[in-house]
């Protein structure tokens, strides 16, 4: 197996020694760059595999009070440009999403909650090979937010959710009309998934509703394609020891559904931060909807992992021991936030993938002075990021029965966004995980029996010789096509071989694959 950055480096994994041999190659790499800054306006990367790749970003050019300038830049699969466009949109809409079909991108953006006479959604429909576009004007429910999107047959299908009511939106692309239908008016309800099962023509809707603090239940609801209801099926989890937090709807290849997502232990007191609404989880779960709607839940303690006991200090270790060894003692939880991926479904096989995270602070200590001019010490807490550890790697078959789990430890990465990190590339019964992290790919390769590989780095190349890395402030990697990852990132380089660029602010993309 090897890991190539394109043209110029060439990874050659020799399992049976195990060891990594790097050669470089005079070509340049795959990459491509724009000149920005470090505090400017995020860059959003739209993923349209073979195609290549959109990025969007706020420019800073107003138009008026209330209008500014987007850039939309399409570069191909070999990351040169192919067209870039400029859209005039109101200051307050947000980039919220994309889908697309055939050659056609769609792209979402919305007034989050924000109170609004006028269209309040932008749907902006982009011909991939050409950069023609048109707009369409959307007016849904005020002070809303939108919790998933979908694109079929020239139909967008989406939900948002209000302090009122939760409501499903089918636009017809076409003809610019939408039909908003309310589809909940409960404050205690929130849907966790949407899919369209274009074989049986159905749109499948999983909601969460709140019964109390130790209690969520799980509703499917089935509707044709012009919103019609067809079914609802609650899925009630009769073990109250263990509280459902997270949703999604997995179409499985025999025709019947499978949930999956993470749970809780209901007698634990839920930590909450300030910073982010993830609960912590006490493992993962799966309940499979047979055709006459029995079902059975699952659940699968981060315990269970094979290599979990490195991650635990002695106490830990202890009371695992004593809990085992009592058999009336409850479940023991060790509580992980989660980013959780979209279950990978391969050859009948599920993978499901969660990346464990926790808020890091650090407290600082000052000097003040009281009423009577005395110094007095004082100390304060401060919000350092979200520091990440791990992935969980838990493989299912249909049935929900374990064909193996793994960890892949997550190294140095301290972030103030939450999102994933890891990249999963299926590949000839292998899986390939990947993150990017101060200029390197760390990846490691795994099959159904075994660890074909230890953790291996990688250098991410440059565009110039004698480029060095400054500053790494954002890093990310996602699966592209074929064999092929794109990564991207910002970066501060310097190079004091280059009179007019010895030191450059980037948005890059680099094409990396693995063969």
């Amino acid at each position: 197996m090897k890991l190539i950055s394109i043209f110029s480096i060439l990874v050659t994994l020799l399992f049976n020694i195990l060891t990594l041999n790097i050669y470089a190659q005079s070509k340049k790499p795959i990459r491509a760059e724009i000149e920005t800054k470090t505090d400017a306006n995020p860059f959003n990367l739209v993923n349209i595999g073979d195609k290549g790749v959109i990025i969007i970003t706020k420019l800073n050019e107003f138009l008026d009070r209330k209008t500014q300038n987007w850039s939309f830049t399409l570069f191909n699969n070999i990351l040169q440009k192919k067209w870039t466009k400029k859209i005039a949109l109101n200051e307050d809409l947000t980039y919220q999403g994309f889908d697309y079909e055939n050659d056609t991108v769609f792209l979402f953006f919305h007034k989050e909650n924000k109170k609004s006479i006028d269209n309040n959604l932008i749907i902006i429909a982009f011909e991939k090979e050409n950069g023609g576009n048109n707009i369409s004007n959307v007016n849904i429910s005020e002070k809303s937010r939108l919790t998933t999107l979908k694109i079929n047959n020239q139909y967008a299908y989406f939900t948002s959710e209000n302090r009122n009511n939760i409501s499903l939106n089918i636009y017809n692309l076409k003809l610019r009309v939408n039909n908003e239908i309310i589809i909940s008016e409960s404050k205690d309800i929130n849907v966790e998934n949407l899919k369209i099962d274009t074989v049986k023509k159905e749109l499948l809707i999983l909601f969460k509703k709140e019964i109390s603090k130790k209690e969520n239940k799980l509703s499917l609801k089935k509707y044709d394609l012009t919103g019609n209801e067809i079914s609802n099926n609650e899925i009630s989890n009769i073990d109250e020891s263990r509280k459902i937090l997270t949703g999604v709807i997995n179409l499985l290849k025999d025709g019947t559904i499978g949930i999956t997502g993470s749970y809780n232990l209901s007698s634990e007191k839920t930590n909450i931060y300030t910073e982010t609404n993830i609960l912590e989880a006490a493992g993962m779960y799966y309940v499979k909807i047979e055709k006459d709607n029995k079902y059975n839940f699952k659940f699968y303690n981060f315990l269970i992992f094979d290599e979990i006991n490195k991650y635990l200090n002695k106490r830990e270790i202890s009371k695992i021991k004593k809990i085992q060894e009592n058999k009336d003692q409850k479940e023991y939880s060790l509580n992980y936030m989660l980013v959780e991926h979209e279950v990978m479904q391969i050859n009948g096989k599920l993978l499901m993938v969660a990346e464990a995270f926790y808020p890091e602070y650090r407290t600082v200590s000052d000097m003040s002075y009281d009423y009577y001019g005395r110094m007095v010490p004082t100390s304060r807490t401060i919000f350092d990021g979200f520091r990440y550890t791990n992935a969980f790697i838990l493989c299912l078959d249909e049935n929900g029965n374990i064909i193996w789990n793994n960890l892949f430890d997550i190294w140095n990465i301290l972030t103030m966004e939450v999102k994933e990190r890891v990249s999963i590339m299926p590949n000839a019964g292998e899986y390939i995980f990947a993150y990017n992290n101060e200029g390197e790919i760390v990846y490691k390769t795994i099959n159904d029996t075994t660890t074909l590989s230890e953790i291996e780095n990688t250098k991410i190349d440059l565009s110039y010789a004698n480029d060095k890395i400054m500053e790494n402030p954002s890093s990310n990697i996602d699966l592209w096509y074929n064999n092929y990852f794109l990564i991207f990132g910002i970066q501060t380089i310097k190079n004091n071989a280059l009179a007019n660029k010895s030191k450059r602010t980037v948005f890059y993309l680099n094409k990396i694959s693995y063969e």
